[in-house]
C-alpha cells in the first residue's frame, strides 16, 4: 500500500469545497469512474459536515489520505472528534428511499447506501472513516 495523497487541514465549512475538489483532481486522474468520483464527494462531505454539526469538530485538525491499494484507491479521514457509535454499529432505521429528511440516521444511510463497507474504528483517540472505490480499467 502506498500514500498518494497525505493533507492535514482545519475543519471548518470551507475545507468541505477543498475536499470534494482535491478528490475530483485526484481520482480523476486514477483514474476511478465518474460515479464513484461523484459518490465519494457526497460521502465525505456528509461525514465531514456531521463532524461539524454534531461533534464538536469545527477547528480540529483533520487528515485526509488516499492510499493505493492496488485494484483499488482507500480513501481515509482521520478525526479527533466525539466518537460516533451510531456510525460504528451502523445502526439506522432510515432508508434512502423514505425521501424525507429526518435528524438521525440519514447520513449514515446515505454513507451505507454509497459504501456499505466502509470502515470507522477509533484509534488512540482518533476516528478512521475510510472507503474504498475501484480503479477504472482503461
Amino acid at each position: 500500500m502506498s500514500t498518494l495523497y497525505y493533507r492535514r487541514f482545519n475543519l471548518i465549512w470551507a475545507a468541505l469545497t477543498f475536499i470534494r475538489q482535491t478528490l475530483l483532481f485526484i481520482l480523476k486522474d486514477i483514474p476511478v469512474s465518474e460515479d464513484d468520483i461523484d459518490k465519494s464527494g457526497l460521502v465525505m462531505t456528509e461525514y465531514l459536515s456531521n463532524l461539524l454539526r454534531h461533534s464538536n469538530g469545527e477547528n480540529e485538525a483533520v487528515t485526509l489520505v488516499l492510499s493505493d491499494l492496488g485494484e483499488n484507491i482507500r480513501i481515509t479521514l482521520i478525526d479527533p472528534t466525539l466518537y460516533c457509535k451510531l456510525l460504528k454499529s451502523g445502526d439506522s432505521d432510515w432508508e434512502l428511499e423514505q425521501g424525507e429528511l429526518v435528524e438521525g440516521g440519514m447520513g449514515l444511510a446515505l454513507i451505507k447506501h454509497y459504501f456499505d463497507d466502509y470502515q470507522y474504528t477509533i484509534t488512540q483517540g482518533k476516528n478512521y472513516f475510510s472507503f474504498e472505490v475501484p480503479r477504472q480499467l482503461v
